[in-house]
């Protein structure tokens, strides 16, 4: 099992945890489904599960505004 930090509230819906070990932020659901994985090196975004497109954006601008990607550059891929 990969060690984690604390999960960090970002609304009454959703939580995220870093990995300590690959870079990867989890964005969980209420019901601990994992819904998408943000690497913070790169600015890639991956979604697993169906988000509402109002709670994707909330979702996006909340981890570039927590978690910046740290190579500097603004292109930052995002798969969906």
């Amino acid at each position: 099992m990969v060690p984690m930090e604390a999960l960090q509230v970002i609304t009454a819906g959703y939580v995220c945890r870093r990995s300590k070990t690959d870079n990867l932020i989890r964005i969980f659901n209420e019901n601990s489904y994992v819904m998408a994985e943000y690497n913070d090196n790169s600015g890639t975004l991956i979604w697993h599960r169906v988000v509402l497109a109002s709670q994707k954006a909330m979702l996006e601008q909340w981890l570039l505004s927590h978690y910046p990607t740290k190579t500097g550059s603004k292109k930052g891929g995002r798969a969906v």
